[in-house]
């Protein structure tokens, strides 16, 4: 079984005595109630955990190819073309502010068949990540305090990369587990309609947040 510990080993451009600090950085980041998590479990409130594996699926590849491109230098590519991160940033914050919405106005007559809901799938996840500008906020960071700063260095990206994914992905599931447990205990239409305003509320002020 592959272990962040047996990864250090192989790849041992990142001493072991780094995996702690890396570990006391990057929890916090991957844990917080960003609209990555957020939306997992409020999708798996709703959807279940099935149905949501999908959506968590196209957030991951997006950080693996933001990882990836970071890792190479996609920072001097916004330092060349610096109007790129705000629209990154208000257009993820006006895509939080639809998805808000979209839970503010779902009816919630059948838990499974309200058509006005957003689903989950793929390229939900994707866009959600990729249009978050605390995500290129966090790798840089990560890549900035714990890389060897030698551009192109591949063990070490993928390194980074791979320890970036599992602790990312523990999050979203952690999240999406919770939402789903919460899910058996609201099966009234009240508790769905609070529980959407709820959610909804919850991304409107992370939209906020993430235009500061």
């Amino acid at each position: 079984m592959v272990t962040i510990l047996t990864l250090s080993q192989k790849y041992q451009h990142m001493p072991l005595s780094m995996l702690a600090p890396w570990f006391g950085l990057m929890f916090p980041l991957a844990f917080s109630a960003g609209p990555n998590n957020v939306l997992c479990a409020s999708l798996g409130m709703r959807f279940g955990i099935r149905k949501t594996l999908p959506f968590i699926a196209g957030i991951n590849t997006s950080i693996l190819l933001y990882s990836l491109l970071i890792g190479f230098g996609m920072d001097r590519l916004l330092d060349h073309l610096p109007w790129l991160f705000p629209v990154i940033k208000y257009a993820g914050s006006a895509y939080i502010f639809f998805l808000a919405w979209s839970f503010f106005r779902t009816k919630n007559k059948q838990k499974d068949k309200d058509e006005d809901v957003f689903r989950p799938g793929f390229m939900s996840g994707f866009t959600v990540s990729l249009l978050n500008p605390k995500l290129i906020y966090a790798l840089a960071i990560m890549f900035v305090k714990f890389s060897s700063h030698t551009k192109g260095n591949f063990q070490e990206i993928i390194l980074l990369t791979i320890l970036v994914i599992i602790i990312s992905a523990s999050a979203h599931f952690t999240w999406l587990l919770g939402g789903n447990l919460i899910s058996g205990k609201i099966t009234s239409g009240k508790g769905l309609k609070l529980q959407n305003y709820v959610f909804g509320g919850i991304l409107f002020l992370v939209a906020v947040w993430m235009l500061r």
